[in-house]
């Protein structure tokens, strides 16, 4: 006989060479050597749990004996002979092989039954770039603990939190900008069980964040110093009005909403002129350009680099302090400038 299976259960087959049990063995022995002429009728009930999927119906036939074995997916269907009678029933509280006063009655299920207490969400990293994409999967974990992948088709996918702008029939989550590396979570749902994962949308693209997007200024920095929008967020920009831009005040680790004061002095020494100014290490790190220059005019043309050597004074992991020497000149008077770009 072969083995009925349900979904979402399982069943193992049995193999041509595995052994039946003695008793089912006594029970086939009897069936095929004793003729039995005013045998009492055979009845056998079968349960089959959750929705059952169609197996074959093959009839056993042997002189005067004939078992038909109806499709267990038509539940109450009968299969008759002279002597014997086979129900299938969904019956609730059926289940037993019932058999006459000659044969015993031996209570099993033909495979093993599962039922799913788990949904678990993953995907391959638990990361994801900026604007990019990252796919979504879902698995059942059975009682037994085995796991079973349920299509991304057939899951209800939800945005619970964060910068992720949208899921896709298919799983796929699509990220938004970050001016900073954000967590975000994402839900799954299947067979009334609910999974989540928890994902980083990673800042990989540092000028792109809503208002101060595109203006050559690091979106966490001006996010950090004036919010998360502005309109006095672009690099020549001066909201505090200290005649400072904003491009400065982040190259000099200053803040552009308060007023401060170039950190910088300039002395004379034994010919040369000493230019000692503070940066910020972040701004470094970032890309931006410094250099000092010299005019003797103040014309736009006449600044020069010429002749320029620094020297890193300290370096406290946020700020370095840099000294640039330079010549004196023999004019009477030099003009010093810091350059920033």
């Amino acid at each position: 006989m072969r083995c009925m299976a349900a979904t979402p259960s399982r069943c193992r087959r049995l193999n041509s060479n595995e052994k039946i049990s003695e008793p089912m063995k006594t029970l086939r022995s009897r069936l095929l050597q004793k003729k039995v002429s005013n045998a009492k009728s055979i009845r056998i009930v079968v349960l089959i749990l959750g929705v059952l999927t169609a197996c074959t119906q093959p009839a056993i036939a042997l002189g005067d004996y004939e078992l038909v074995l109806s499709m267990t997916n038509q539940g109450g269907g009968r299969g008759t002979s002279t002597d014997y009678d086979l129900s299938a029933s969904l019956i609730p509280g059926a289940g037993e092989v019932m058999l006459s006063s000659d044969y015993a009655s031996y209570p099993y299920l033909p495979g093993q039954l599962y039922t799913p207490v788990e949904l678990q969400v993953t995907a391959a990293t638990a990361s994801v770039a900026e604007n990019g994409t990252k796919q979504l999967a879902a698995t059942q974990v059975m009682d037994d603990a085995t796991t079973l992948p349920v299509p991304a088709a057939e899951v209800t996918w939800q945005v619970l939190s964060g910068p992720i702008s949208s899921i896709s029939v298919a799983g796929v989550a699509q990220a938004g900008s970050v001016y900073q590396n954000t967590a975000a979570s994402v839900q799954g749902g299947a067979t009334g069980l609910n999974g989540t994962l928890k994902l980083t949308v990673l800042d990989t693209i540092p000028d792109n964040y809503g208002s101060y997007a595109g203006d050559g200024l690091p979106d966490g920095w001006q996010v950090q110093t004036m919010g998360l929008s502005g309109t006095s967020g672009g690099p020549a920009l001066d909201p505090d009005g200290d005649g400072l831009s904003n491009l400065m005040e982040y190259a000099l680790g200053l803040n552009p909403v308060l007023q401060s004061t170039l950190p910088a002095t300039t002395v004379l020494n034994s010919g040369n002129m000493e230019f000692t100014y503070t940066r910020s290490k972040t701004a470094i790190t970032g890309g931006t350009q410094f250099q000092v220059q010299w005019s003797d005019t103040l014309e736009a043309t006449s600044w020069s680099g010429s002749g320029v050597s620094e020297q890193i004074l300290s370096d406290d992991g946020t700020h370095q302090q840099v000294k640039a020497t330079l010549p004196a000149g023999s004019g009477g008077r030099r003009f010093v400038r810091l350059r920033v770009q």
